[in-house]
Formats: C-alpha cells, sequence, structure tokens
C-alpha cells in the first residue's frame, strides 16, 4: 500500500488535506456544501485508485491540525496514513490545540475479498486480517527457523525464541526442530523482524500459508506479541480427543491502541509466592499486557483496630501518646524485599534481592516490565517502625489520631538543631538510602530494580501541601538522578500549592479525580495511566460482588464501548493523546491480617487472569469485534499460557508418575511402592524426597493418607510441602495436624498418635476443607491468628516435597487414594 503524507490547513471552515504529489487531494470541500455533511470521514480503498478529489466534511472553524490519534499505525500525528489491509476505524482529534480539538472517526473499508473474513479469534483482537484458502498444520515434521541477524541485534529475542519452542512443546507435545538455514519449503515456523515500522515498536505481521507461519515485527517485542497470537490461534484450534493444531491461511497486522496496558497487584499487605507472580507475569504476557507494578510496601489500614485507647480528637495527649505506643507494637505492616536496615523486612514472607532480580529477569523474558512500588511517605509504617523519630507529627485529618502511625514527617520544622536539617531532610535521607540498596549497582554491577521505572508511591499525605509538594519532587528528581523513570500516585490535584514539582518524564497514575484529575495532570506536563478506582480497583474478599471496590471488577462495564483508557469518570482526554500512556487495574489486599478471610494467591488468579484479558482487550484492540458473552467464551477457550498451572489442575489423579518417583531426590529419606500405594519414609529433621516438579493440585479432591508417627518433633513436624503450602503431621504451636499458607497457621482439632497408623483424609471443596481420622470427622481448620475473620480454608495439597530440609515429619507416610470431586480434575 501506498503512503500519504498530510499537510492540513483551513479553507472556506472546512479541513484541507493536500497529499502528495500524485495522490488524492482528500478531504478537500467547498465552502457551499461543507456544512451539509457528515464530521465523521469515510476513506475506501476505491478513493486511493481515483485521482479526483474525495471529499469528507468537518464543521466550520475547525482548523487543521492532528493534535491526537488512537492508532496512530493508521493516521500518524504528522498526518501520514497507512491504509490497512482491512477495515478499520481511527479516531483523529483535529483543532487549533489539544484543548479546542474535535474528534472525528476516520473509517477505512476495505472490500478487498478476504479482508476481515475468518479472522482468527484470539484476545485482543487482531487489528488487520485478510484470510486465503487452507491451514496451516502443525506437524512432527514442523520446523523453526529465526534470523539469526535479527538474534544478533536483540539478545532479548533469543529468549522469547526458546520461550515460544518450549510453549509449543507444553502445548501440543510437538518437538520442533530448529534449523540453520531459511527453509523454503516444506512445514516451517519463521521469526524475523524488520516489519513495516509505521505499526510501531511493538507492531507484527503474520503470513500463513499452508506451508509456513512467518512471525515479523518491527522489532524483538513485536516477534514476542506475534507468538502469543500463534499459541492463542493453536489452542483455540484442538478440538475432540485427537488434538490437531493448525492456523488459517491469511495475513495480519497488529498493533496496540495503547503503550502501556497494566495490572496493579498489592504483595505488601498481603504476600503472594515468587510462582504466583511469575504465573500472573506470564498470563499477562499470553494477553499482551506489558506492565506489573508491585506495590512492595503497605500497612493494615484501620490501625485504630489494634487499640482500644481513646484517640479521637478530644483525647488527652496521654491518651493518644498510649494509643500510638500500642499500635507501633501490635500493628503489622508489609515490606516484601530484603533490606540491610534492622527491622525493616518483613519476617512473616519477604523476597530476597536475588529472588527479585531474578523475577524481573524471568518477567522480561516474557515481555513484561515490573514495576517495583515502595510507597512512601504515606502508607510507610514498615519505615516509621524502624525510625519512630520521623512519624508524622501534623494534624490527623481522619477520626483517629493513631493514624499518623503509618506516616512519615516531610515538614520544614528542624530536626536537627546542630545540622539545621529538616524533618523532611532526614526523611529524604533515611528513605533514599533504603531505595539506593536497589536501585544503585552492587558489586557485581547489576541493580536490584531491574526495569527502568519505579514507583514512589506519595498517595494519600496527610500534612500541608507545600510538604508534600517538595518531597514528591525531591523523590521524583532522585529517581530520575538514578537513572529511573518516575511513577507516582496523582495527588496534585487535592494538593495544590506553590511549589513546582518536577513533570518532565514523570509517569502519574491517576487513581481518584478527588486526588487528581488527568486533564490538570496533562496541563502539569505529566504522562498518565488511567487506573481509576471505580473502574479498575478490586479489593478480594471473597463475597463474589462486583464493582464499587468490590471482590470483582464489573469487567461487563468495562468491555462496554462507553469505557476506554481516555474515559475516567466524568473526564476524558482524547483518545490517543500523546501523553495518554494506557491503562491498569488493580488488586488492594485491603482485607488482610486482621481483616483477612483467608482468600489465596490460588483464589486472587481468577480475578487477575479475566480482568487482564478484558483490560488487554481494550488497551491493546477495541472491544469491538464480538459480545462480551462471545468474549467470555472465547476467553473459556483461550485460557490461560502453556507451561503453568496457576490452578493447580492435573491430568491423573495420582501424586507423581513413575519416572518422576525415578528421579526424586532423596535425603535421609525412602520411597517404596506396593502396587498403586507409594510409601515415604522420613527420619525427622534434614528428611526430605524432592520431586522433580510440583505436582501440587487444588479443589476439589479427596486425600486419604496412612501416618504412622515414630517420634515427636520439637516444633513443625512437615509431611508435604511446596511453595503453595506447607502440610504438618504437627504445628509447631498447637501440636496438632495443620498448614501452614500465605504466612498464616492453620490447625484441626487433631493430634496425631505415637506408634499408630491413623488414616487422614482431607477433603476439599472450594474454599473449604475437613479433616477425617480413622473415618471420625474432625472437621475444619482453626486459624492461629485472627479467627474472628477467618473464612475461608482453601487448601492447595502440597505435592512437591516430601519432608523438610530441617524439620521432617519422623516417621512413614502412605498415599492410599486420591479422589477428584464433582470431574474437577
Amino acid at each position: 500500500m501506498k503512503n500519504y503524507l498530510f499537510n492540513a490547513f483551513v479553507f472556506a471552515g472546512t479541513l484541507l488535506l493536500a497529499g502528495t504529489a500524485g495522490t488524492p487531494n482528500l478531504f478537500a470541500q467547498s465552502a457551499k456544501t461543507s456544512q451539509a455533511q457528515s464530521a465523521d470521514i469515510t476513506i475506501t480503498q476505491a478513493d486511493f485508485r481515483k485521482n479526483p478529489s474525495i471529499f469528507a466534511h468537518l464543521p466550520k472553524g475547525v482548523k487543521g491540525k492532528i493534535v491526537a490519534t488512537n492508532f496512530e499505525q493508521l493516521v500518524a500525528m504528522d498526518g501520514l496514513i497507512r491504509f490497512p489491509i482491512s477495515s478499520r476505524k481511527c479516531e483523529v482529534s483535529i483543532g487549533d490545540d489539544e484543548k479546542n480539538a474535535k474528534t472525528f472517526t476516520v473509517a477505512f473499508e476495505v472490500k478487498t475479498p478476504g479482508a476481515g473474513v475468518d479472522k482468527p479469534a484470539v484476545i485482543p483482537a487482531i487489528q488487520e486480517w485478510v484470510s486465503r484458502k487452507g491451514n496451516f498444520q502443525l506437524s512432527d515434521e514442523t520446523v523453526f527457523w529465526c534470523d539469526p541477524n535479527a538474534l544478533k541485534k536483540s539478545p532479548i529475542l533469543k529468549a522469547y525464541v526458546q520461550n515460544l519452542m518450549k510453549d509449543i512443546y507444553a502445548l501440543t507435545g510437538t518437538k520442533i526442530k530448529r534449523v540453520k538455514q531459511k527453509p523454503t519449503g516444506g512445514n516451517a515456523i519463521i521469526l524475523a523482524t524488520g516489519a513495516d515500522a509505521r505499526l510501531g515498536a511493538e507492531g507484527y505481521t503474520l503470513s500463513v500459508t499452508p506451508e509456513s507461519i512467518t512471525i515479523r515485527g518491527v522489532e524483538a517485542i513485536g516477534v514476542n506479541w506475534g507468538a502469543q497470537t500463534l499459541l492463542q490461534v493453536f489452542k483455540n484450534s484442538a478440538h475432540g480427543d485427537v488434538k490437531t493444531f493448525s492456523f488459517p491461511c491469511g495475513d495480519a497486522a497488529d498493533y496496540p491502541q495503547y503503550p502501556l496496558r497494566g495490572f496493579m497487584y498489592d504483595v505488601g499487605r498481603k504476600p503472594a509466592t515468587l510462582q504466583a507472580v511469575r504465573n500472573v507475569a506470564r498470563t499477562m504476557a499470553y494477553y499482551k499486557m506489558n506492565d506489573l507494578q508491585l506495590h512492595l510496601n503497605d500497612n493494615f489500614i484501620w490501625l485504630h483496630d489494634y487499640t482500644k485507647i481513646p484517640n479521637g480528637k478530644d483525647a488527652s495527649a496521654a491518651d493518644k501518646k498510649a494509643a500510638i505506643a500500642e499500635v507501633m507494637k501490635a500493628a503489622p505492616t508489609g515490606f516484601r524485599l530484603e533490606s540491610k536496615v534492622p527491622g525493616l523486612t518483613s519476617t512473616d514472607f519477604a523476597y530476597s534481592k536475588k529472588e527479585f532480580s531474578e523475577l524481573q529477569d524471568d518477567a522480561a523474558e516474557f515481555g513484561v516490565t515490573i514495576v517495583p512500588e515502595i510507597d512512601i511517605p504515606g502508607h510507610a509504617m514498615s519505615f516509621v517502625k524502624v525510625r519512630p523519630d520521623l512519624m508524622y507529627r501534623g494534624t490527623v485529618h481522619k477520626p483517629h489520631d493513631v493514624e499518623r502511625a503509618a506516616m512519615l514527617d516531610a515538614s520544614e520544622e528542624i530536626f536537627d538543631k546542630k545540622t539545621k536539617r529538616t524533618y523532611r531532610d532526614e526523611t529524604l535521607k533515611f528513605v533514599q538510602s533504603v531505595m539506593d540498596e536497589y536501585m544503585k549497582p552492587g558489586a557485581d554491577g547489576s541493580k536490584v530494580f531491574r526495569s527502568g521505572i519505579v514507583h514512589i508511591g506519595t498517595d494519600e499525605y496527610y500534612g500541608h501541601a507545600e510538604d508534600y509538594r517538595a518531597f514528591a519532587d525531591a523523590m521524583l528528581k532522585y529517581v530520575k538522578s538514578r537513572g529511573y523513570t518516575p511513577r507516582l500516585w496523582g495527588s496534585l490535584g487535592y494538593k495544590r500549592g506553590n511549589t513546582p514539582v518536577l513533570a518532565d518524564g514523570v509517569q502519574m497514575d491517576i487513581w481518584s479525580l478527588g486526588w487528581q484529575g488527568p486533564r490538570l495532570a496533562i496541563d502539569m506536563g505529566y504522562d498518565i495511566i488511567n487506573i481509576l478506582d471505580g473502574h479498575s480497583y478490586i479489593v478480594p474478599n471473597g463475597t463474589g460482588n462486583v464493582g464499587g471496590y468490590g471482590d470483582y471488577i464489573n469487567l461487563e462495564n468495562l468491555y462496554r464501548p462507553a469505557w476506554g483508557a481516555n474515559v475516567m469518570g466524568n473526564q476524558r482526554v482524547l483518545p490517543g493523546h500523546k501523553q495518554l500512556l494506557g491503562a491498569q487495574f488493580a488488586v488492594w489486599n485491603d482485607n488482610s491480617w486482621r481483616r483477612d478471610t483467608g482468600l489465596t494467591d490460588y483464589d486472587l488468579f481468577d480475578r487477575i487472569q479475566k480482568s487482564c484479558a478484558v483490560m488487554a482487550e481494550k488497551t491493546w484492540a477495541t472491544g469491538t469485534d464480538c459480545s462480551y458473552e462471545e468474549f467470555k467464551t472465547l476467553l473459556d477457550k483461550i485460557d490461560v499460557p502453556p507451561g503453568i498451572n496457576p490452578r493447580y489442575a492435573m491430568a491423573k489423579i495420582v501424586p507423581a508418575s513413575a519416572q518422576e518417583l525415578e528421579k526424586a531426590k532423596c535425603v535421609n529419606a525412602e520411597i517404596s511402592k506396593n502396587g498403586n500405594v507409594v510409601s515415604f519414609s522420613l527420619k525427622g529433621g534434614k528428611s526430605y524426597i524432592q520431586l522433580p516438579r510440583d505436582n501440587s493440585f487444588a479443589p476439589d479432591y479427596k486425600v486419604t493418607l496412612r501416618v504412622k508417627r515414630l517420634a515427636a518433633g520439637k516444633g513443625d513436624e512437615v509431611l508435604f510441602s511446596a511453595p503453595a503450602c506447607v502440610f504438618k503431621a504437627a504445628q509447631k504451636e498447637t501440636g496438632n495436624v495443620g498448614f501452614t499458607r500465605d504466612a498464616w497457621d492453620f490447625s484441626f482439632d487433631y493430634k496425631l498418635p505415637l506408634n499408630k497408623t491413623v488414616e487422614l483424609t482431607l477433603v476439599a471443596k472450594g474454599r473449604s476443607v475437613t479433616l477425617y481420622a480413622d473415618g471420625v470427622k474432625i472437621g475444619s481448620p482453626r486459624r492461629h491468628n485472627f479467627p474472628e475473620s477467618h473464612k475461608f480454608s482453601t487448601l492447595i495439597f502440597p505435592m512437591f516435597t516430601i519432608g523438610d530440609r530441617a524439620n521432617a515429619f519422623c516417621g512413614d507416610v502412605s498415599i492410599k487414594s486420591i479422589e477428584a470431586i464433582s470431574g474437577r480434575f
């Protein structure tokens, strides 16, 4: 297709766009008829083949400057048009400036046979498609080739290629042979870069014939997104008992509407295992989502729950002081990163620096950027506990004075009379010294924070606006000085003042119109992200309620045409505005600690996965390819990417295959089999059997074990463990059968006897689990801490390590049976 570059100017109240030499003058019209015509513009394929003028009409007075376009891959800001291969629509905003612009729909109509027909159904939808006859069929003869020049230019491409090979095998069971020379015939999958640059950095093309599938990205990331499309089409093509994997023949051009398509995960209040975060990152990539913000620190919201001492506005100074002391001692906080600062890192669960670095590297190999967030000066009780001398001392605009314990002081009052340092100076020095652990190169030259973006929080601060602005400005400049792009929660609309706050190169989350409106943020110069609370926040509680900070997002509303990344409540910005990066949704674990209902990573994944799919559809594509009901049906088919098992499903009801047991590593432990019964002998202390893979499984199930306890340990007596859970013959606090997950301990009302074989049966249905001992019902477990809020006891039965590296059970255990309930397996 030809390129058409237009120079816009106003002529008699009508937009006149003059084409380059030899091309039609599109949008030209006389003054007499301009008022009577539609403002929307339709360009057909035939229009581009004719020389006569083509007319489209805009209202009188509209000036001819393009100020925004939601698909620059179709109509670029400079007026360059790339005519699509199938019918598409683009929203172009035209005016003398952004505030006075009007948005018009430019519809490209393509009548080429096969254009848009039988487009492969994927999430998000492919932008452009032309069908041809036939299908590509994956087979044992399929070979694979990737352009070696592209591999040399882009090291990350090698990771994308390797992941695709692994995923195809995990999905289909087919091991594709990699060849050095580009195939000229046969059956091949071909990857390369160098696609039309007008598709944008993330864009890619697909060309499918009966002999080959060619994915060509503009850059390496485009190849990766094309690979996800390939996997989804293969998965959607497999039907019946005999699995065949095919791709319909045709050509595609695909590209995102917005560059940022994200999810914010609160792991500060409620820990998430590394495996859980990896599963989320991989699932995001499957849907072409690319931004995973991890909220790494926070504290319990309702701090007054931890004291009964009066601490309202009218309370005495002595009572307020005593209440704060009680809260500081009792209230929990989360700081989920290893730190050299004594007392800062959470003791119940945290990521080591090495683990967090590897997590970011793994996510990058999927195409996902992990954005670490350390929230300051509010939501910062972890910091305050380490430095109580830096607790906020100003007015608290909430009913309970103890809320100040979650706030660092950023005032200009003198902290040190000798040095004249202010509280703000001292707080900045302390916080930045912590962040330097992650932002400055270590001994090996690498940084813990791998991505180019760091989020500094800065939301819901109670102090004076000028104090807040000065603190935020200093932190933003500090992050930039370390070579990162800063991101923060928008608050400057509420915290108005005279102190300038850095905006150049800064990303701002628009989360509450009361704190920050999008238009004001854009006027200030910030790049913005739509994560407005009302439509994008999930606060899991297990009730199933939808919307309004409920258990689930109202995905149907999000999918509707009325919502887009440019829509933030009653405020809209121009679709495709150059300062609008895209949109995110969020999981906020407000219901944590004292109000934790007992949901697990497994429970949360369902909320995250479905929300990812809808957010991807509305930020990469437009959500207009199918109805919401059709979309849900498609989502059920496409489901999750190959190679991960976030729902802990098992194809067969066995703890591990015979081959796996043969490969298991035994340390001071033994395995034996008698028919279908597998037995393990553990010696206590360091005694374990390590299986080659995690065989854990989720409800609904019935597991029957035969257990003979030969000696009592001094603490925990571990039977089975995996990242999701640890199942114990004895809990250290109660001595009863129990389990630990999500940093919580649970105990059943049953203690194993010594030197007696007992048959234990666990029946797990949904979010509940019941224990039976020798056929007698024991009942459900009790959570050790805060049993009053405990509602759910979801138990992923752990089957990765039998025994433990330090606190193993001493005795014999055999797996009598594992039964599926309700056909779950």
